[in-house]
């Protein structure tokens, strides 16, 4: 047959049963779990009313407990995070100088500084917390320390800040010479 002559089809008769074969397999699978959950019939009946009893409870607030208990803990989860801030601040400037190759001459210290950013950046902050609880006990040093070692402010962030501080108009030089089109050296779009 022509080439020309052919009809289209968007997917080839393999493609059209490798996806029907999976539809399957995922209606399977779904249906296997709804029987193995062991949902119970009597939740789901009384699940509305159980919703009006917790949204009667929750409104109006009773502002009582607020100021023992609700407002330590917030005073504390804000010194956290900003303790965590500053720290990770102090912490990251000195080893993003130590990993500039343009300003410590040191091949050593820069692989090592390097190592300890991406070490840090690709460690969850559930695990440093984990590492961090082990280490301190829970409590505000370890949440601290985990947000400490977690941020990436000075880092990852410097470049952006710095960048976005030019006003949008700024011609970088050399984009032109560089072949940058007129979208890219005044509005630093992707074209």
């Amino acid at each position: 047959m022509n080439a020309l002559m052919r009809e289209w089809e968007r997917f080839t008769p393999t493609e059209r049963f490798t996806r029907w074969a999976v539809y399957f397999a995922l209606v399977l699978a779904l249906v296997w779990a709804v029987r193995n959950v062991e949902i119970i019939p009597e939740f789901l009946i009384d699940a509305p009313e159980q919703m009006l009893d917790l949204l009667k409870r929750m409104w109006p607030p009773v502002l009582g407990h607020y100021h023992p208990a609700v407002h330590h803990a917030l005073v504390e989860t804000l010194h956290i995070a900003s303790l965590g801030t500053l720290f990770s601040f102090i912490f990251a400037v000195p080893l993003a100088l130590l990993a500039a190759r343009n300003i410590c001459p040191y091949r050593g210290l820069n692989a090592f500084a390097q190592l300890l950013l991406v070490t840090s950046r690709s460690v969850n902050s559930l695990v440093w917390a984990l590492i961090f609880v082990a280490i301190f006990g829970p409590g505000a040093a370890a949440g601290t320390f985990a947000i400490a070692f977690r941020r990436r402010l000075a880092t990852n962030r410097a470049g952006l800040l710095g960048r976005g501080a030019v006003p949008l108009g700024y011609q970088y030089p050399g984009k032109r010479g560089a072949g940058a089109g007129w979208c890219r050296r005044h509005w630093r779009c992707a074209g």
